[in-house]
């Protein structure tokens, strides 16, 4: 067993060294490791919904609940790890990840913050922050009262503010982005989405 799970650690992290060491080792055959990968649990650091966010929440008075959404990407070393008797640094779809995808709230009028939630991903395009966005704002709006949004300047997230915009928003001009989109979860309210820069 641990010598597919370390030829599989391997040959995922470098596929031309292990077919070289399998020239001088018996090494099982890539076939063979691709059909154990679809038996292996895939396993994503996420912070997944708990009482915890609920309780949190309660010991905020009504004005430390005011909270800002934040979300960032960063790049990672494109490899795997087994821990536990797991591997870890797969995405949902099986791929090995690239990118880790995190929103996080933080109050306005008091020291409250928290991850709400860590996503392992491959590339990170419109369609897919789009929809772990909306998961992270419905999560979050269920606890706190969300009316800001803040992320980075890089494109996907300009995308992503203009896909918002005209699904919640007011139109966008070609000079300036609107200051206000609608909360996707709670359409009587609107948040701003402002960027760090």
């Amino acid at each position: 067993m641990y010598v597919n799970v370390y030829s599989y650690l391997l040959h995922s992290f470098s596929a031309a060294a292990y077919r070289q060491l399998s020239s001088f080792f018996i090494l099982p055959a890539e076939r063979t490791l691709q059909r154990l990968s679809r038996n292996l649990s895939r396993q994503e650091g996420r912070v997944t919904e708990s009482n915890y966010l609920q309780l949190r929440s309660k010991k905020l008075t009504n004005h430390e609940n005011l909270c800002i959404l934040m979300f960032g990407h960063i790049y990672t070393a494109e490899k795997l790890s087994y821990e536990n008797g797991k591997i870890i640094g797969f995405t949902e779809d099986g791929h090995v990840a690239r990118t880790m995808l995190c929103f996080m709230v933080k109050s306005l009028t008091s020291y409250y913050k928290d991850i709400i939630g860590c996503y392992a991903i491959r590339d990170l395009d419109l369609e897919t922050l789009y929809n772990y966005f909306i998961n992270a704002i419905t999560l979050a709006s269920k606890y706190f009262n969300i009316i800001a949004c803040c992320c980075d300047n890089v494109s996907v997230n300009r995308s992503l503010y203009a896909e918002l915009s005209s699904k919640f928003g007011e139109k966008l001009d070609h000079t300036a982005l609107c200051p206000r989109v609608r909360n996707p979860v709670y359409p009587n309210s609107q948040f701003v989405f402002t960027s760090t820069i």
